[in-house]
């Protein structure tokens, strides 16, 4: 986590710096909540923490250390300036107990610099990759069918006796719990089930782009040994896409965006993937129990005048990938991915055309890997050209997924259903403009009728496949599964 300032305070309208008074109880106050953390945080063998992302780490241990954090995020902030202002020491006239407290503080941070929390120099924040896949695991597709369904509480529901909400889609394996904390930590709001759906209602379509630039940014800097992502809240804001025209439509967006991060580290994915699957080295069965976060907030850098004030969103936060995604990273049959998130967030949508290409090449690109081992695979033509072919889609499919704003059935009601129509023909054309969709043919005429249009138009056979791109990544998945199919079907006609 980037260090951080120590708030301003104003005096007559002057900067002043705390008092010794002042230190000694920011000290004693940070020093008390690293004590409980040290006490239940697990150890590895060498004594050293484990890594709150790691799958060592158990879920109630991960849960009580998720919530601490968000209690000390001030106080390390805090913990950083006081060093850094004291770097030459503090000088002869330092009275005892601000001298006793600064030397355990010293102490005290290199616990949190084994964490990764609190690092020697303060480190440039990192940028989310330019190319970003959108990750197609049912577990990510499990949350983010629970952000789409957010704002109108689709799908959601209160659990008895707790201060949680449950999402389910009928015949998934998988369900998303919302908790309260440290949601409601975070985002200094009382800890009540209404403030659950308030946040839900914030969230839909751009929330569901933004998990995948967080996931994807954890992924990636995975890849490179580094477990704590630390990325500037402007620069997510970019990778989704949104373009601030002014400086009050900017904050907005950096209070829109904070309210996200804060509730993907709120939502467990729970329960078991149906199929079977075989580490690739073992051939051993593995289990794909979820019961995780699929991120955690470790910190967050927020204004130095500011530092005491809640809503005010962060300029920086540090993260790191969720156990779940920590234990599995690596293994592609796992955590599948396909196509690119980024493209999707390069189209406008400030007009609902914009909105629906969002969530029609959401959908499209996560039915794509999950129907890439049984697509029909040929080359074509003079020209020997690659094509895939799937089962047709539907609109209602591709709309109901990850559904837009306005929804679909929104428009239809309307007084002017027809600009569905209008919507989704803008859409196509602006996935093909951005290299998403490749060919589009509607499979079967529409009826010639005035009435009741609206359902066969919904439900009419579409045949929709990927650029080239695409296509070149199904082909190798689906001759990797009949690879894998093979050796299967010669030990089923030997038994």
């Amino acid at each position: 986590m980037a260090r951080r300032k120590l708030r301003a305070e104003q005096d007559s309208g002057s900067e002043r710096s705390p008092t010794n008074t002042e230190l000694t109880l920011e000290v004693s106050s940070l020093l008390a909540s690293i004590d409980g953390l040290t006490e239940f945080w697990p150890k590895d063998e060498a004594g050293k923490p484990v890594p709150l992302g790691h799958a060592s780490m158990p879920a109630e241990a991960a849960d009580r250390i998720s919530q601490a954090l968000s209690s000390i995020s001030g106080s390390v902030a805090k913990a950083a300036a006081v060093l850094e202002q004291t770097a030459h020491g503090l000088g002869p006239a330092t009275d005892p107990a601000t001298a006793e407290a600064h030397a355990r503080l010293q102490s005290a941070t290199s616990f949190l610099r084994d964490l990764g929390i609190l690092t020697p120099d303060q480190p440039e924040p990192v940028k989310p990759p330019p190319i970003l896949p959108q990750q197609t695991a049912p577990e990510v597709k499990a949350a983010a069918m629970g952000l789409a369904d957010g704002p109108k509480l689709r799908r959601w529901e209160p659990i008895e006796g707790e201060i949680a909400l449950r999402h389910a889609v009928r015949g998934s394996a998988l369900e998303t719990k919302l908790v309260s904390h440290p949601l409601l930590d975070w985002l200094g709001l009382p800890n009540t089930i209404d403030n659950l759906r308030a946040e839900l209602r914030r969230a839909g379509l751009p929330a569901v782009l933004l998990l995948h630039v967080v996931i994807g940014t954890a992924l990636d800097k995975l890849v490179a040994r580094r477990l704590y992502v630390d990325v500037s809240i402007d620069d997510l804001i970019e990778a989704i896409g949104w373009d601030p025209r002014s400086r009050s439509e900017r904050e907005s967006q950096r209070r829109t965006v904070w309210r996200w991060i804060s509730l993907f580290d709120a939502m467990k994915v729970i329960g078991r993937r149906p199929g079977k699957y075989r580490d690739p080295d073992t051939r051993e069965v593995i289990d794909l129990t979820s019961d995780d976060a699929l991120i955690r907030i470790t910190g967050r850098r927020v204004p130095a005048q500011l530092a005491l004030d809640d809503s005010v969103p962060p300029l920086e936060v540090t993260y790191v990938a969720g156990p779940w995604i920590e234990q599995w990273r690596g293994n592609h049959q796992v955590l599948t991915y396909f196509g690119d998130v980024r493209k999707l967030g390069d189209i406008p949508a400030r007009r609902p055309s914009g909105a629906w290409a969002q969530a029609i090449g959401l959908a499209l690109q996560q039915c794509w890997r999950e129907r890439s081992a049984d697509a029909d695979v040929a080359r074509v033509g003079d020209h020997n050209i690659l094509t895939v072919r799937f089962k047709p889609f539907t609109r209602r499919e591709l709309l109901d997924m990850f559904p837009p704003s306005p929804t679909v059935g929104d428009v239809l009601q309307s007084g002017n259903p027809k600009r569905a129509q209008e919507y989704w023909r803008e859409a196509i054309t602006q996935l093909k403009r951005a290299r998403v969709v490749g060919f589009y043919k509607e499979v079967e005429e529409l009826p010639d009728k005035r009435q009741g249009w609206a359902d066969a138009w919904l439900t009419q056979p579409l045949d929709i496949r990927p650029a080239e791109e695409g296509r070149q990544a199904i082909a190798q998945i689906a001759q990797r599964a009949r690879r894998a199919r093979r050796p299967r079907a010669a030990s089923s006609s030997v038994g």
